[in-house]
Order: C-alpha cells, then sequence, then structure tokens
C-alpha cells in the first residue's frame, strides 16, 4: 500500500487542472504512450500494484514477469506495468473530477476491449490519484467498501500491429460519428454490467445490455421506422375506433386498449427482428455469427428483461458478449468502407 502513484507523462502536465491517474491491465497494451480520446495509456519502469486492504485475498502471479487480474473476494486487485491518466479542468472539485476522470477511463477500455475482440477478456482500470496541477490536494485510491468484480487471470501481451491499427482506428470514429459513439457507450455500459456478474438478476442485466448493442446496430444500419400506414396496424386501429366508439361499459374499452396495446407490441417486437435480420444480410455477417445475433434476441425476448427473469446461464452470457463484440466488428468495418473517399492527388508539374 506504500507504493506511490504513477505519474503522468511530462508533455501532459502543462495547464491547469486534476490529474486523474489509474493503474490498467488487458490482454493487450501498448509498448509507448498512446492517446485513446481525452486519456493516455503509457508504459511504467516498474510494475506495481493496486492497493491492498486488511482482509482482502491477495494472489500474486504466479509464473515470472506475469501480470494480470486475479480473482479476490470482495475486491479485485492486479499487478501491471502500465497506467491511464487524464487531465480534467480545474473549474470542479476533487470527488467531481474522480468522476469524470473514471468516465473517461471506462470510455477509453472500452474502445481497447473492442480493439482487442471479444475473446479476450475485458481490461479493467482502477483510479489511484487525484491531483490538482499545484500538488497542494493530492487524492489517493478509494478505500471504502469495494465492488465485486467478476475476473479471471489473464496474461499481458505486448500490443500488436493489428490491435493498434484497430485501436486508433475506433478512437477516430468515435470522434467524428455520433453512432458509434453511442455504439461504443452501450458496449460500455454492457461490459460495466458483465463485471459485476455474479446473481441471477446479475445475468439477465447483462444480457439485456449486450442486447441492446445488438439492437441498436440494427437501428444504426437500417434506419427505416415502421411505417404508420402498415395494413396489420392499420386493421388494429380501426378494430379499436370501433370498439371505442360503440356504447360499451368502460371496463370492457379500457381491455380492449389493452389487448391492442399487446398486440402493437407484438407487431413491433416482429419487425424488429425482421430488420435485425436485414441488418445481417447489410453487413454480410457469417451463418454462425448471424444465428447467434438473432439467438440473443430472441433470448431476451423469452426470458431477460421481463419482471421475473428465468434461467439466463453464464453460457448464454459470454455467448451474448462475443455475438455483440464480433457484430459491432462487421458493423466498425462497413462503417469504415462507407467513409468518403479522400479527394484525387494531381501529379505536380
Amino acid at each position: 500500500m506504500g507504493e506511490p502513484p504513477p505519474a503522468l507523462p511530462p508533455e501532459w502536465l502543462a495547464g491547469p487542472g486534476w490529474s486523474v491517474i489509474g493503474l490498467l491491465t488487458a490482454a493487450e497494451l501498448p509498448a509507448t504512450s498512446t492517446v485513446v480520446g481525452k486519456c493516455v495509456i503509457y508504459p511504467l519502469t516498474e510494475p506495481t500494484w493496486t492497493p491492498f486492504w486488511p482482509g482482502q485475498s491477495s494472489l500474486g502471479p504466479d509464473v515470472a514477469n506475469r501480470d494480470g487480474i486475479i480473482v479476490v473476494e470482495p475486491g479485485i486487485r492486479f499487478r501491471t506495468r502500465h497506467a491511464i491518466g487524464t487531465i480534467v479542468g480545474g473549474d470542479c472539485d476533487q470527488p467531481t473530477a474522480r468522476q469524470l476522470g473514471q468516465e473517461r477511463f471506462d470510455s477509453a477500455i472500452a474502445l481497447l476491449a473492442l480493439a482487442q475482440g471479444p475473446g479476450m477478456p475485458p481490461p479493467y482500470v482502477r483510479v489511484m490519484s487525484v491531483t490538482d496541477s499545484s500538488g497542494s490536494e493530492p487524492g489517493g485510491p478509494e478505500n471504502g467498501p469495494m465492488t465485486r468484480m467478476n475476473f479471471h487471470e489473464m496474461v499481458v501481451k505486448p500490443m500488436s500491429e493489428a490491435t493498434i491499427r484497430r485501436l486508433i482506428m475506433l478512437d477516430g470514429m468515435a470522434g467524428s460519428d455520433p453512432r458509434i459513439a453511442t455504439l461504443i457507450k452501450l458496449w460500455n455500459v454492457a461490459e460495466q454490467a458483465n463485471r459485476r456478474r455474479f446473481s441471477a438478476s446479475d445475468m439477465d442485466s447483462s444480457l439485456v445490455n449486450y442486447c441492446k448493442v445488438v439492437e441498436q446496430v440494427a437501428n444504426a444500419v437500417d434506419q427505416k421506422a415502421a411505417a404508420i400506414g402498415d395494413p396489420a396496424v392499420e386493421e388494429l386501429v380501426a378494430d379499436l375506433t370501433v370498439k371505442l366508439t360503440s356504447p360499451r361499459p368502460i371496463v370492457e374499452r379500457v381491455k380492449s386498449i389493452e389487448a391492442i396495446a399487446q398486440r402493437l407490441r407484438e407487431l413491433k417486437s416482429i419487425g424488429s427482428r425482421r430488420r435485425l435480420a436485414r441488418t445481417l444480410e447489410t453487413l454480410d455477417v457469417h451463418r454462425d455469427l448471424g444465428g447467434a445475433v438473432l439467438e440473443v434476441w430472441d433470448l431476451r425476448s423469452r426470458k431477460a428483461g421481463h419482471p421475473n427473469p428465468t434461467s439466463v446461464t453464464d453460457t448464454q452470457v459470454d455467448s451474448a458478449r462475443a455475438a455483440a463484440g464480433e457484430l459491432l466488428t462487421f458493423y466498425f468495418n462497413w462503417r469504415w468502407r462507407q467513409r468518403p473517399a479522400p479527394p484525387p492527388r494531381h501529379p505536380q508539374n
């Protein structure tokens, strides 16, 4: 617990504001300082542990030079050779700066998780210090009750060139395309829920959040809304009009409204699944992924997100994460191909 928090690279320390620094671990991390959004990920000269509190389990890496996440209860502790930092404007207090810094870190590791691919364990970051530019108000890691985190040990490898390219591409697209920024935010929410997946309700929440990612991909690709003039909808509206204008008791008319509302929800659900199927065709996903994505949607419709969720399993949530993550990759590649072509270069005379 006596280890000093890592410092930001010198080039990030100019100007007033709060310096928020965290320790970061992931399956792949860059060998040099890398800017992601409003954060910088940078290597440390020596491996560093997150703090230890009495009563907390602690496991060291079982192989020399092996860093990674260790499952502990009730919190999580890890050793790493990487930190992440950001500068938050000085017009806020320290707790607000910590919160804003954590939000930026969460966005950065969401991009990192997508760049690595859903087959890798999710990254994790732990805020270590919040200090103003003068250094007069240092704030260390919070040592109150810790949130239980659902993690597995991982081996940290140098980031491959392919992952670096994907990370740079995603970072640039997230800053310029609102649809991609929305998808990354939803993925981050789903990943946060997945990190706290222990109980049946946790698994239900995780599945619902990954399904929201799938649905938002469909919204981004196929923006055609259900037409008001759809024959089935017109028929329902006409039927409701007759029942509401007839001299029937108010109780029966209320029941008619409820029955029509239920039918409209069913029609909307059918239409949403069809739109998702069209999206899979547009993105030209392979058959296995298409089946997995539709299964995520069907599973949510049958089991998850209802007042009494039933029997959502760990395996089903893992499959939902893998399907949603791979679908995002197809969508990002599709959007990348859709970007405007650069203007032609004219030879100089």
